[in-house]
């Protein structure tokens, strides 16, 4: 009589207790929120929208995000969550968790909020462009895909503080955007709180935000430093 030797089955990895601070993508799951604090107190959210392919480059250190419509005066909590959806989501790199909030705070389901993916373009619009939802590659790109949808693209780290600071911005009804000056480069950039000692500063009436990707926080004309006059001013 032979006996067959049997593989055992790999156990999954417990999730660990919120709060957490992930070390690295495989440690998170859809609906994982966090909190992007805010000038005045004031808290966004951030929420995990869907993971790379264990496979596939930056699977460890990559994510799909996006930032809830919900701006608090404390830490948000699922219930807080409950009804809300994204107002914006792109790709993020971990980092960008650890440097605004630092912790996962909890897990809410996004189909109890019916959140999914948003579409996207995989490449500006032409021949080769397909549709993508979320990391999915679904089809070739309709001409009107291509002009109202925007390419996938990944955040810089400090990118959803700002966006959750224009919406919080949007909801009171005053500014508290501060100015993040790129030296060398000249140009400003419209900034928030940051950990690497930029002095924060309320924002001049009429003095434009920040461009974010294609689209500017408040649709304005694209923004560009004036070295004579320190000041940012229109093309």
């Amino acid at each position: 009589m032979h006996l067959l030797a049997v593989r055992p089955r790999k156990c999954q990895r417990p999730m660990p207790p919120y709060p957490f601070k992930p070390k690295s993508s495989a440690s998170l799951r859809a609906g994982d929120f966090w909190a992007l604090p805010l000038v005045g107190g004031q808290y966004g959210c951030g929420r995990v929208i869907a993971l790379k392919q264990k496979t596939g480059t930056g699977s460890r250190s990559m994510l799909l995000a996006g930032l809830m419509n919900w701006v608090g005066n404390s830490l948000p909590t699922a219930a807080e969550l409950a009804g809300r959806g994204t107002v914006a989501q792109g790709q993020i790199p971990l980092c960008s968790i650890w440097e605004t909030g630092g912790e996962i705070l909890g897990n809410r389901p996004l189909s109890e909020d019916s959140i999914e993916a948003d579409h996207f373009l995989s490449e500006s619009p032409g021949r080769n462009c397909m549709l993508m939802r979320g990391y999915e590659l679904v089809r070739p790109a309709s001409a009107e895909e291509q002009r109202n949808l925007t390419v996938f693209s990944t955040w810089g780290y400090l990118v959803m503080q700002i966006k959750a600071q224009a919406l919080a911005q949007r909801v009171s009804g005053r500014g508290a955007l501060h100015q993040l000056v790129r030296s060398g480069h000249g140009v400003a950039r419209q900034g928030v709180l940051s950990q690497r000692g930029v002095t924060l500063r309320w924002r001049p009436p009429g003095e434009l935000p920040m461009c974010l990707g294609r689209k500017s926080l408040h649709n304005s004309a694209r923004p560009q430093f004036n070295k004579a006059s320190g000041r940012i001013g229109q093309v």
